[in-house]
């Protein structure tokens, strides 16, 4: 067996080490292991048992067959129904094709020790000449996502996971050692392996499962009392925690430095006799560096999590005493049902707004407070009753004039540094809280777009402990499903506890009314749910809002019953093409009923055909070449006309992007989240496309009316609530809301036409009883009734080429 290698150790418990071999061990005498640095020595060492094998991997071999395996914890993970079947697809069965075939469901585990779903096959039934690969999948089609960690992942043809059997380790290969002492978690420890005592294999012994449980209640940061100042830091490995503290952040004559000591679940403290409200301060860590999934650097810098404020992405953080800051004003946010949201970037708002403001201020929180002051300014015109901010928490930007979306951020506590008039004292608290007052003082909820799922540069939590804060591949590089270089470790305690201290800082101390979670599905749905249970227990009425995908997968059905709010990529990709005449109106009656499907209740579908993503709306649309929309068509203006009205009779929450009602375009070009001068919003546009803006606010302020509101439903409405007629020719579509007049004193009837050529509608089977008033077409919107040009209502309806319209009969 001298060709077996040792190829990891992890210590699993205390005092149990797990060793993984290149190949199974079926010696009888096991292997000799020396831990190094001693004294530990080795008491027992066993096989560590198939489903230890079958935890990451999956499956394991015993004797003449091959055993499927779907734990409990991923079951768990993904939230499956209960009694839902799950299947196992790859390469040797077809994959999706054996979706529902009985002979490849997997069974509830008999074995009352280990919990999960199993399916036994004989290896003599499974042709693996296709290849090996393989994935749960339920019944409804959701495909189970697999663990960074897992040894046996390789990616398909399209960049997905996928796990894979290797015939020559079956699970024997696993090794359990159980160790006379527990390892210190903050020194470097190695496992050798002698084969024939003649050649040794040197690996660092890793962190398992334990070590990710790991967490303290007690509370973190920087926090100035009245004599005194307490400083408290999360670092579970590190042998030695240091403060520098500065009184002056030019003068290195001022710094100190404080020794921490460490208290129960690996969190280090000092306390500093003074009230230190802003002074700098950065800590320094050293630690076992030797290992692979170490970055201890006692020359490092590093910036607290919890800092309230820095100077700038490196640190330092600034001591704020939250106390000197007034209680956010009482605001109440409209309830989800009643939300129009708007996407916003405080750059892109006043970049070139026409205010008299110097050009420091048009990249700060002030220039944004400023204008907002002022009589005509955008946000007020808009219509919308909440802005979501594109990220606000401090970024990786390189110096203060640097675009950035924020999408990278190395704090979550602190406003960004360079939106504030002077970093240097905090100012970018105290301007931030003004701005969130200013905003609800305007009638605007505040969303704040939340980055929980990736961290930026310099990465401060990696240099405290990069296993426990983030997601690693087996080989102990860092996992990057966000595609920016990392995956935030969102399960672990302090993880948890981070984000969720940091999204309830934003409530208290800022006064936001909800949060969007860039990236959900990389946060994963237990985490989710927690975050959810303890913002909901204090604060009820906060927004929720996921993007529930990444690189790695989708978790929108899996949110069909909580209290998140998720972006519907579905609703935007059909509206793309629905409005050019290229889709079909079977889909357009489900995105218009509130995409039941996919949400448990009616406003957790984020409509919207726009966002900071990818291209503009019009740039999408356009007839013009190179999807340069700049200078739109009189069709493409038309179709975006068609746009609002969908999207405002949809039932579902609607978001626009800033800037949609003046048609704004980016030229044509996809990703620009480091172009300032495309994404800032051209005002001239707005004098220049007046009827669109006009068009757009009069749809936002219908929206928001009695009229509409049997559009803003708390839940689905039961069977005979819509009635629909398609167009004879074409894909145009007609709509009653409250057709069986049971809901409300409102009935509505819209019909949407999308082709170049009339439309027809055969609307005499339908209720239409009553005195109906058209509020709408395609160029006018006028809620006590459009006086002239009217489409009349009556059969057979005929509309124009890419039109719409819109009546309202009130039931006497």
């Amino acid at each position: 067996m001298s060709s077996i290698a040792l190829l990891n150790a992890v210590l699993q418990s205390p005092k149990v080490i797990i060793a993984e071999l290149s190949a199974d061990w079926s010696e009888p005498e096991m292997p000799d292991f020396r831990l190094d640095p001693g004294p530990i020595k080795s008491l027992k060492i066993k096989h560590a048992g198939f489903y230890k094998f079958a935890e990451s991997s999956a499956y394991f071999l015993d004797g003449d067959c091959i055993h499927f395996f779907l734990s409990q914890q991923l079951l768990a993970h993904n939230q499956l129904a209960t009694g839902e079947p799950v299947f196992i697809v790859g390469d040797f069965n077809g994959w999706a094709k054996s979706i529902g075939d009985l002979k490849w469901r997997l069974e509830t585990m008999e074995n009352p020790d280990v919990g999960g779903l199993q399916l036994s096959v004989p290896l003599a039934d499974i042709d693996f000449s296709n290849g090996t690969g393989f994935k749960f999948v339920s019944n409804e089609g959701h495909w189970f996502s697999i663990p960074a960690s897992a040894t046996n992942i390789y990616y398909g043809e399209h960049g997905h996971p996928n796990y894979y059997v290797d015939l020559n380790r079956s699970g024997r290969h696993l090794l359990l050692i159980e160790t006379s002492i527990a390892p210190s978690l903050s020194k470097d420890y190695f496992l050798t392996i002698a084969s024939d005592g003649s050649e040794e294999h040197l690996v660092s012994v890793t962190l398992g499962e334990f070590f990710l449980n790991i967490g303290s209640k007690l509370s973190l940061g920087a926090v100035p009392l009245e004599n005194f100042t307490l400083f408290r830091i999360f670092a579970p490995r590190a042998s030695s925690v240091t403060l520098i503290l500065l009184d002056s952040f030019d003068d290195w004559g001022s710094v100190s430095f404080h020794d921490l000591t460490i208290l129960e679940g690996g969190v280090w403290e000092v306390v500093i006799d003074e009230n230190l409200t802003g002074a700098y301060y950065w800590y320094r860590l050293n630690g076992p560096s030797k290992a692979r999934n170490l970055d201890f650097d006692p020359g490092v810098n590093v910036l607290d999590p919890y800092a309230m404020a820095c100077v700038n992405r490196w640190g330092p953080g600034i001591v704020i005493d939250k106390s000197q800051y007034p209680e956010p004003r009482p605001f109440q946010a409209p309830s989800p049902n009643d939300l129009i949201i708007g996407e916003v970037h405080v750059r892109d708002l006043i970049a070139k707004a026409p205010i008299e403001i110097s050009d420091q201020d048009r990249l700060r929180f002030n220039g944004l407070t400023h204008w907002i002051k002022s009589d005509a300014c955008y946000l007020k015109e808009w219509g919308v009753n909440a802005v979501e901010l594109l990220p606000i928490s401090e970024n990786d930007a390189q110096d203060p004039a640097e675009y950035h979306w924020g999408y990278m951020p190395v704090n979550y506590f602190s406003p960004e540094s360079s939106y504030g008039s002077d970093p240097f004292t905090g100012k970018q608290v105290e301007e931030f809280k003004e701005l969130v007052d200013l905003l609800h003082e305007t009638g605007l909820a505040v969303i704040l777009d939340v980055v929980y799922n990736h961290v930026g540069q310099p990465p401060h939590l990696q240099s405290i402990d990069k296993l426990y804060y983030f997601e690693l591949k087996a080989d102990g590089t860092l996992s990057n499903w966000s595609g920016c270089g990392n995956d935030f470790r969102s399960g672990t305690p302090m993880a948890k506890r981070l984000i969720i201290e940091s999204l309830l800082h934003q409530i208290e101390f800022y006064g936001v009314d909800g949060f969007r979670f860039d990236l959900a599905e990389l946060i994963g749905l237990d985490t989710l749910q927690e975050i959810e249970a303890a913002i909901l227990a204090k604060y009820p009425n906060t927004i929720l809002i996921s993007e529930p995908w990444s690189f790695r997968g989708h978790i929108g059905l899996d949110l069909k019953h909580s209290h998140y709010l998720s972006w519907n990529d579905g609703f935007r990709d059909f509206m793309k093409q629905y409005v050019l005449g290229k889709s079909d109106r079977e889909s357009l009656e489900y995105f218009l009923k509130g995409s039941p499907e996919q949400s448990g209740k009616p406003w957790q579908s984020i409509n919207y055909t726009e966002s900071h993503d990818d291209r503009a709306w019009i740039d999408d649309i356009t007839e013009n070449a190179d999807h340069n929309g700049h200078y739109p068509t009189s069709l493409d203006r038309r179709r975006t006309h068609l746009m609002v009205s969908l999207l405002m009779m949809s039932i579902g929450t609607p978001m626009l992007a800033a800037g949609q009602d003046f048609m704004r375009s980016k030229w044509g070009i996809s990703n620009t989240y480091q172009r300032g001068d495309l994404n800032a919003l051209d005002y001239e546009r707005q004098v220049g496309y007046p009827a669109t803006h006009e068009y757009f606010r009069r749809w936002i302020e219908f929206r928001k009316s009695d009229l509409a509101s049997i559009l803003r439903l708390k839940t689905f409405p039961s069977k005979g609530y819509f009635e629909f007629v398609g167009a004879e020719t074409g894909s145009g579509l007609a709509a009653l809301y409250n057709a069986h007049k049971s809901s409300a004193t409102i009935q509505l009837f819209y019909a949407v036409n999308p082709m170049d050529h009339f439309a027809t509608y055969s609307i005499e089977d339908l209720d239409l009883s009553g005195e109906w008033r058209q509020l709408a077409d395609s160029e006018r919107f006028e809620l006590e009734g459009v006086d002239t040009a009217k489409i009349t209502l009556k059969p057979p309806l005929s509309l124009p080429p890419v039109s719409c319209a819109l009546w309202v009969s009130e039931i006497k």
